[in-house]
Parts: structure tokens; sequence; C-alpha cells
């Protein structure tokens, strides 16, 4: 199933599968760039149909902060109902979650919600930070080469939605 308001809109939310490494997929969020994100009644089912079509197979999912402002953060009940839903329905499947230059809310939320985290989803979650030889070098020695890094370095490169 697809996101019927991506399918208008394509940069609606940002939720981009770009290859698989190992047989492992990978996908990639930018709150920052996507052009919906104020916090409506529907946000969680816009995330649940995108996260839905990573599910059947392993998967690497890839949360890019840079660029993001208040306007951008979720609230900590989405992010417990997302957590929730990834637990109950993505158990096996869900590899590993690479936060990508993460700031300060994120790494305030995490904390808030570590007591609410099973260990194992908690053990997932890496963060991904320095200038961007450093990203580049720690993304390298997860295994992502050639394509991979070459689409990563241009999606870093485009500009944030205002």
């Amino acid at each position: 199933m697809t996101c019927e308001r991506c399918d208008l809109i394509p940069n609606a939310h940002s939720f981009i599968h770009f290859g698989a490494v190992n047989g492992i997929n990978l996908f990639y969020t930018s709150p920052a760039r996507a052009i919906d994100y104020k916090e409506t009644a529907e946000t969680f089912n816009y995330y649940k149909t995108h996260i839905d079509s990573a599910k059947n197979n392993k998967w690497i999912w890839m949360v890019d902060c840079e660029g993001m402002q208040m306007k951008h953060y979720s609230s900590i009940e989405i992010i417990k109902k997302l957590i929730q839903m990834i637990l109950d329905e993505h158990k096996g499947l869900l590899q590993s979650i690479w936060i990508i230059h993460p700031n300060t809310w994120i790494k305030t939320a995490l904390m808030l919600i570590r007591q609410f985290l099973n260990k194992d989803i908690y053990e997932k979650i890496q963060m991904i930070d320095g200038d961007k030889m450093e990203v580049y070098l720690a993304l390298e020695k997860r295994g992502l080469k050639g394509e991979h890094i070459k689409w990563l370095t241009s999606t870093f490169a485009k500009p944030f939605a205002n």
C-alpha cells in the first residue's frame, strides 16, 4: 500500500527506499526535507503506511536530523506509538536505526523514552555524527559504498523544505 498523500505530492513525507546492502533494505527519512511536517490526527497513519512498505523484509532505517527545527519534531506520544508498532509488526525485520546528524532534541527524546523502549530496539539505535567526512566514513564502515553513498551525499546536498 502506498501513501495517498505522497502519490499526490512526492515530497509530502520523507521515507525513501534507496537500495539494499547484503539483502537488507535501506530507508531514508529527513523530517526537514518533508513538506508536511505539522502533526495532525493523520500523522501516525502516514508514518505507519510508509513503515509498512518496509514490512516482509529486513531493513535499516536512516533518520537524518540535519536541518530540523522545532516544527519538524514529532511528539513523544507519536514516537512511542511508532516504536510500539515497530515492535509489534516488524520484530526481527528492523535491523538498525541509524540517526544521522543527531540534534539535542532527538538525544533528549531518546533519553526520555528509553524507559519505555524494549532493550532490543534501544540497542538497534546508532548515532552517526560529525562533519561530512566523519559521517561518510561511519556509513562506509557500516557497509554503504558506491551508489548508496553517492545517493546519500547528493541527498544531503539538497535544500530543506520551508
